[in-house]
């Protein structure tokens, strides 16, 4: 039914007085509906074609159903149903908006949970890549702590390989300072040869006419030789103070 038709139905039956919207069935002779009470019927609506004595059983149950059910759709009936109708499309056309909102939520719902699911895979790359970058962070500093580990110990070694070496100068430089000591005193011991030959050829030259005059000579000859020899070797074959002494 349209809404025309429910409209022109509530109109009929809003045509009928208040106290007149109320049926209700009378079985006396025949079967009546009217809006009175039992045994007062002021306006007849309905009344059945024939008397009860007339009709069959069969009959009878019929007319009693058409009467009964006529006076079932009274007038008030009508309206209540009209109206329960009318509320019950209002409840429903608020539950269909209810139910528009429910669904436009739930699409922003489904949407917010697409956006979190990507944003969840987003960061779920992002912690990957942040993993992987902190195993490489990881082993640079593994790698740059064993570099340090591999200066220090170099350190060390050069630390030690100084010391050995200021050492090993300190040590030299004593040598060195001993050989010059032997190279003066014997460059004084060639000085002091070298003063005995010419003393000794001087006084052969005093002694002139002696018999020992020849030795003193040689012996002279000799001193200067030596003196001679030491010096050229010394000159000839200067000593290397920078090596080692074993």
């Amino acid at each position: 039914m349209t809404a025309d038709d429910y409209a022109d139905l509530a109109r009929h039956a809003e045509a009928f007085p208040p106290n007149e919207r109320t049926w209700h069935l009378h079985a006396m002779d025949r079967l009546f509906v009217g809006p009175g009470e039992p045994g007062n019927l002021d306006r007849i609506v309905h009344m059945s074609p024939d008397t009860l004595s007339d009709l069959t059983v069969d009959a009878a149950r019929d007319e009693l159903r058409i009467a009964e059910f006529i006076a079932a759709a009274n007038p008030a009936t009508i309206l209540r149903l009209i109206a329960d109708l009318h509320h019950a499309r209002s409840e429903w056309h608020r539950h269909n908006e209810r139910a528009d909102q429910y669904r436009g939520q739930y699409s922003r719902a489904v949407e917010e949970r697409d956006r979190l699911r990507e944003d969840a895979a987003h960061w779920e790359r992002e912690y990957d890549h942040a993993s992987r970058r902190y195993d490489e962070i990881a082993a640079e500093r593994d790698a740059v702590a064993q570099d340090l580990a591999q200066v220090a110990t170099e350190r060390r070694n050069i630390r030690h390989n100084a010391v050995g070496l200021l050492r090993a100068r300190d040590r030299l430089i004593a040598e060195r300072d001993a050989l010059a000591a032997r190279l003066a005193a014997v460059e004084a011991l060639a000085d002091e040869w070298e003063r005995r030959a010419q003393l000794a050829e001087s006084t052969a030259d005093a002694r002139a006419g002696l018999s020992d005059e020849v030795s003193l000579r040689q012996h002279a000859v000799v001193m200067s030789n030596r003196a001679a020899d030491l010096r050229a070797v010394l000159s000839a074959a200067p000593t290397d103070t920078t090596k080692e002494t074993p």
